[in-house]
């Protein structure tokens, strides 16, 4: 995928239209994992996992399991090479996600990353303008939101 940045002012202006997702459509299905649909008091939460790692390593022995025990629909995106390839093509496996996970419960997505799947969150909302009003709220833990001199 070819990104174009532009800059005015010193501010990053995003595309008014969203890219094509370039992922086949079964892998980004067969990434989208979702419990059960909970209690309905809640919005839907999608966990994003970190470089390394598989979703039920990162979030299945702790906030998967809790918010799913406190009544909210929990899912998880798996990213393509435990998200240590283009992550380009990692965020387009999250926007999938949010877009298909908005459009099965009608409600806006709350979204959970970790490192890395902070990293992927950001970039689905800006490169991607029409995930915006599909996601409430975005909560990173471990994020470099200013780069990392260990990624190289």
């Amino acid at each position: 995928m070819l990104t174009v940045l532009l800059l005015m002012g010193g501010a990053l202006l995003a595309p008014a239209e969203p890219p094509p997702l370039t992922a086949p459509r079964a892998a980004l299905d067969a990434a989208l994992q979702c419990g059960p649909p909970g209690n309905g008091q809640h919005e839907p939460v999608l966990l994003i996992h970190g470089t390394s790692v598989l979703p039920e390593e990162n979030w299945g022995w702790n906030y998967q399991t809790w918010l799913a025990r406190e009544g909210y629909h929990v899912c998880t995106v798996r990213l393509p090479l435990r998200s240590m390839g283009d992550i380009q093509s990692a965020t387009e496996y999250a926007v999938h996600a949010i877009r298909t996970l908005h459009a099965r419960t009608g409600r806006k997505v709350d979204i959970f990353g970790h490192s890395q799947g902070g990293v992927e969150a950001r970039w689905a909302l800006l490169w991607w303008p029409d995930v915006r009003t599909m996601v409430d709220d975005v909560v990173t833990i471990g994020t470099p939101h200013h780069g990392s001199w260990v990624a190289n």
